[in-house]
């Protein structure tokens, strides 16, 4: 894959309103072969993926939450979703604890995401343009369960 064809943002949200959702991240992020270093989220080598155990999964998940809990990770993620939280268009409280806000963002988030991929991949651009693919987003309702997608 050339530098081309890598979106310049992962997209990835935490959910901070619950210990479940965050651990439902974590194991997502372990199967997917994705590790954080340094802020960010690489995904692993092939030969990074097939060293690590189902246990070393679980420990990377377990220390992933210690430290959400403990707020160490939050200066990362957010630097990564700044852009949207200044690009939202909100009248309200702009604080984390305001969920209509939170959501807002996290909508935003989304769409700034699949505009960087497109502009950040003339490829991707390319094919989806001729009906090849179809670069889509989501927003997942911890309250219903429902996913909501849009493009």
């Amino acid at each position: 894959m050339n530098q081309e064809d890598r979106s310049p943002r992962s997209g990835i949200i935490l959910p901070r309103r619950t210990a479940l959702a965050t651990l439902g991240v974590a194991a997502t992020v372990g199967l997917l072969g994705l590790v954080q270093r340094g802020g960010l989220v690489y995904a692993l080598t092939r030969e990074e993926r097939d060293k690590i155990t189902p246990d070393e999964i679980i420990a990377r998940g377990k220390k992933g939450n210690e430290r959400f809990l403990s707020g160490k990770r939050k200066t990362g993620l957010l630097d990564k979703i700044r852009p949207a939280i200044e690009a939202t268009q909100y009248d309200g409280d702009r604080t984390a604890k305001n969920y209509p806000f939170v959501n807002a963002v996290a909508r935003k988030n989304v769409e700034l995401t699949m505009a960087g991929i497109r502009a950040g991949s003339s490829v991707l651009k390319g094919l989806e343009d001729k009906g090849g693919i179809k670069i889509a987003g989501a927003m997942y309702s911890i309250e219903t369960g429902a996913v909501e997608f849009f493009s």
